[in-house]
């Protein structure tokens, strides 16, 4: 039998997937993914599955006093995680997800390698991507199951299968590898990729304007169809009805660099990959070029689009270059014969004998890292969930430290503080991330024990009062404490303290209503909707204990009224006297429209690839 790098290819792409089998089956035993990030994404695909709203990816009452659930994350996959769940259940269908997410960036690197004819190089590089344990901020196993932000993983896959398509279109344009190209475009719609993602589109295009200004046909259609398949997410960015968050902003540092980035590569990969640079395809040179440069720039202070290109995670896009070019530059190896003497030595054999030591390396890192793994039901949790239990038979809002310990000996930081809507149906608030829609902070008491944390702020900033104002405001009646820094700040101001272990739950004297603004009589909320019973001594306003967002609609005895933002809660005006005032959450027309045009561009899209008989 004839050996081919096709052959060869597929076979290392099965043997990298049954290695991959042995790593995963921690995460598919009971319970919810708890590792750091981990059940914050949960949460959001809980609230898309089953918090009943007229859109999915949309309001979520029980995160963050009302936010909206995804609409500006990752709505795509949300949507999909959501719908799989549906059938499945939302918890299989996030496990799924996560292995998927992992596996992204693998699948990215073969499809651009075998788009750019590099067959061996291809089956390489999906194997390394698959089983690199990365890091925090290098992709890889544990920047997915063990750190959590495993959409940018999974978003930055997508922009290597973006980039693929795109130059599948630039070295043969048609109607079929056009439509591929937008397709893609609908996968990198996340906060962190798609900034750097579209930046990568127009490089490669101005690079390439010759073939685009020759197809000019093709070329109008392109951008006019990504733009309406994406209306959906275009149209409320624009007109600012959606979160589009810089995130943590921040720049790469040396011992970044150093102690995430190169530290988790052998040295000899390096070497192999900057040589790989030399033989590869000279679109992804230039590819690998623009990451190379963005690097640098990360470094560099001030930058005016690091805070969208996240500088301090943008190793999610250095790893996939790497290993793309170690790969080439062992493909550009196994092509050669060496004679020695009557005998010629293909050096496939060797290549692949190598491998095996190159490779095995990352597997052991990554299958030792599997056993990190926690989930929700393990013993470490049993305290968390007696706290959450106590919680859900309570009533208002509940305040909660960012990042809580598990108990036992390895006491390891997780925001399992998420998962308290999940087993209580509780509205939660996190101290770390109480943001207004836009980044406006509502109430920023941190963990003074963090230093650097962006999002905190000292304790000494507020005082008790200042702070039980708040506290009223948002309804938040219980505090979730693990930390002596909250405990000694909340203790003075709390009526009640259980404990739970090493939580401590404290209620503070907060009168529980969901309204603010005059004498209220009777009221009813259940997270999308509120309606209460006034009565103003003087005109005023009424307010819902909810954030201010342009699509919550209100009425005043039964006529529509206008609302807004009156220090990040959702006010209506009301007249003097006694009055029936109602809140409905719902979808605005701008909103409809971006989803009415991003389905008739996939209609199109589909019509389109029907109707065209052309091969790719």
């Amino acid at each position: 039998m004839r050996l081919t790098l096709n052959g060869v290819s597929y076979a290392i792409i099965i043997l990298t997937l049954v290695l991959a089998l042995t790593i995963i089956p921690p995460l598919f035993k009971s319970g919810i993914p708890t590792n750091i990030d981990t059940p914050c994404h949960y949460l959001r695909a809980y609230c898309v599955a089953n918090v009943d709203s007229s859109v999915p990816n949309n309001w979520c009452n029980l995160w963050q006093a009302g936010t909206p659930a995804s609409q500006y994350y990752f709505p795509p996959i949300d949507f999909l995680m959501a719908m799989l769940g549906k059938v499945i259940g939302v918890l299989l269908s996030y496990k799924i997800f996560l292995v998927l997410a992992w596996l992204t960036q693998a699948v990215g690197a073969y499809v651009l390698l075998r788009t750019l004819g590099h067959k061996l190089a291809a089956g390489l590089a999906f194997a390394m991507l698959a089983l690199q344990g990365g890091s925090w901020h290098f992709a890889g196993f544990e920047q997915v199951f063990l750190v959590g932000i495993w959409p940018y993983v999974m978003s930055t896959g997508f922009w290597l299968i973006g980039m693929a398509t795109f130059m599948m279109f630039l070295r043969k344009p048609s109607y079929k590898t056009a439509i591929l190209t937008v397709i893609a475009t609908i996968f990198i719609t996340h906060p962190m990729t798609l900034v750097f993602g579209a930046i990568s589109y127009a490089f490669l295009a101005i690079v390439h304007y010759k073939q685009l200004l020759s197809h000019r046909k093709l070329t109008i259609f392109l951008v006019a169809m990504t733009l309406l398949v994406n209306a959906y997410y275009i149209i409320p960015f624009l007109l600012k009805l959606s979160l589009f968050p810089s995130a943590i902003g921040g720049g790469l540092s040396k011992e970044l660099w150093v102690g995430y980035i190169w530290s988790k590569v052998p040295v000899l990969l390096w070497a192999l990959g900057a040589v790989g640079l030399v033989f590869m395809h000279k679109q992804l040179r230039w590819l690998s070029g623009l990451v190379i440069v963005w690097t640098i720039l990360n470094f560099v202070a001030p930058n005016p689009f690091r805070d969208y290109t996240i500088g301090v995670r943008f190793g999610a896009f250095i790893a996939p270059i790497l290993f793309m070019s170690v790969a080439i530059t062992l493909e550009r190896i196994a092509k050669l014969r060496i004679k020695l003497g009557r005998f010629v030595l293909p050096m496939i054999f060797v290549v692949l004998i190598a491998f095996v030591p190159l490779v095995y390396p990352l597997y052991k890192r990554t299958n030792d890292l599997g056993n990190s793994i926690l989930l929700s039901d393990h013993e470490i949790y049993n305290e968390q969930k007696q706290a959450y239990d106590f919680l859900s038979h309570q009533e208002g809002r509940v305040l909660t430290e960012e990042t809580l310990y598990n108990s036992g000996d390895a006491r390891r930081f997780t925001h399992s503080h998420c998962l308290l809507p999940v087993y209580s149906n509780k509205e939660l608030v996190g101290s770390g991330l109480i943001l207004f829609p836009r980044n406006r902070t509502v109430m920023d008491i941190g963990i003074s024990s963090m230093p650097g944390n962006l999002f905190h702020k000292p304790f000494e900033e507020y005082t008790p009062e200042q702070a039980l104002a708040i506290m009223q405001d948002y309804n938040m009646r219980w505090v979730i404490v693990h930390t002596n820094v909250w405990f000694d700040f909340f203790k003075g101001m709390a009526v009640s303290q259980r404990g739970f272990g090493n939580l401590g739950v404290l209620e503070m004297p907060i009168n529980v209503s969901w309204f603010k603004g005059g004498e209220v009589h009777s009221e009813e909320y259940d997270g999308l909707q509120g309606r209460a019973s006034v009565t103003l001594a003087q005109p005023g306003s009424v307010a819902l204990k909810t954030h201010y967002y342009p699509n919550w609609k209100a009425r005043v005895d039964g006529k529509k009224a206008k609302t807004y933002d009156c220090e990040g809660l959702l006010c209506v005006d009301v007249p003097a006297g006694k009055h029936e005032v109602s809140f409905t959450y719902g979808t605005n027309l701008s909103e409809w429209l971006g989803y009415l045009l991003s389905l008739v561009a996939v209609i199109m899209l589909y019509r389109k690839w029907s109707s065209n008989s052309a091969p790719l």
